[in-house]
């Protein structure tokens, strides 16, 4: 047995919302499948999420060297497919996010990516970097990712926001309405401005190929299908400080996050609300004095 899916999958549940957890599962598991080289690319991609890029290079060198020696694999095994794929992933991943476009443009080449609509984000992204896209491109550009790549906007942004905000989704019919919402009277403009000079690239989480996303807190902020939720995520341009969207969050307690509670009118209608202890000790001896006369 190279792998056990049934123990792998447990750790994939785990590695979005508790990556540290599973990094214990994933450093246990190959003690009992040290020939799982699929999930030792996937542990990498973890670690490059978590910006750990000279552990995620020793991991995918060694998977790579193993692999690649162990005779057992044939050629064209879905074995082989899945390692390959897997390692794809995990390098493609690596040299975006540590800026070698070149060596990253090679990959497209030679994986044949460039018109996968998959890798499309991706192959813009390091095609721009590289000085490939013309104004012509540029002019024809429909989606809203890649336009604010190469010319970002902050009016779009501000439009693509309010998909998630109370009053926008109040005049859609449920089947439009988004699943995530902020709450009524959430201060987005004061959020943002706050987010802004918030943003931490230590506490950053590089999920996908070319996006940053940082985790706030801020308590009943808004909903996921209906059910209140305590945290949102604010995903911006990878090392830049242009974001491209901002939408209410769940399970992110074990995540690096920022907290603006600070902010929350609802927590400071609370604390004025709640009684000191001289109040508490006033009441309970009204309450004495009444009993007893």
């Amino acid at each position: 047995m190279y792998w056990d899916i049934y123990e792998r999958r447990k750790i994939d549940n785990i590695r979005y919302f508790d990556p540290e957890r599973a990094i214990a599962s994933y450093k246990n598991y190959f003690k009992k499948y040290p020939k799982d080289y699929e999930g030792m690319f996937m542990y990498a991609s973890m670690l490059i999420t978590l910006q750990r890029f000279d552990l995620a290079y020793e991991v995918m060198e060694t998977a790579n060297f193993l692999y690649k020696h162990n005779r057992n694999i044939k050629v064209n095994s879905e074995t082989k497919r899945r390692v390959e794929k897997s390692e794809m992933i995990a390098k493609l991943r690596y040299l975006s996010y540590t800026g070698q476009y070149d060596e990253l443009f090679d990959m497209f080449i030679e994986y044949r990516l460039l018109h996968d609509p998959e890798y499309s984000i991706l192959v813009f992204y390091c095609k721009n970097k590289l000085g490939m896209i013309d104004e012509k491109d540029i002019s024809n550009i429909k989606n809203y990712r890649k336009s604010q790549e190469v010319n970002y906007s902050e009016d779009e942004f501000i439009k693509r926001v309010e998909r998630h905000l109370y009053d926008y989704n109040q005049e859609l019919d449920d089947s439009l309405k988004s699943d995530k919402i902020f709450a009524e009277g959430f201060p987005i403009e004061k959020i943002i401005e706050e987010v802004r000079a918030k943003l931490d690239k230590d506490k950053r989480l590089l999920f996908g190929f070319v996006s940053d996303t940082y985790i706030f807190k801020y308590d009943s902020c808004g909903y996921i299908d209906g059910k209140i939720q305590d945290y949102f995520k604010v995903v911006c341009i990878h090392d830049t400080d242009d974001i491209i969207t901002i939408y209410p969050s769940e399970n992110c307690e074990k995540l690096p996050h920022v907290d603006l509670n600070y902010l929350n009118d609802n927590n400071k209608n609370y604390e004025n609300k709640r009684p000191s202890q001289i109040e508490k000790f006033n009441r309970k001896m009204k309450k004495y004095n009444e009993c007893c006369n």
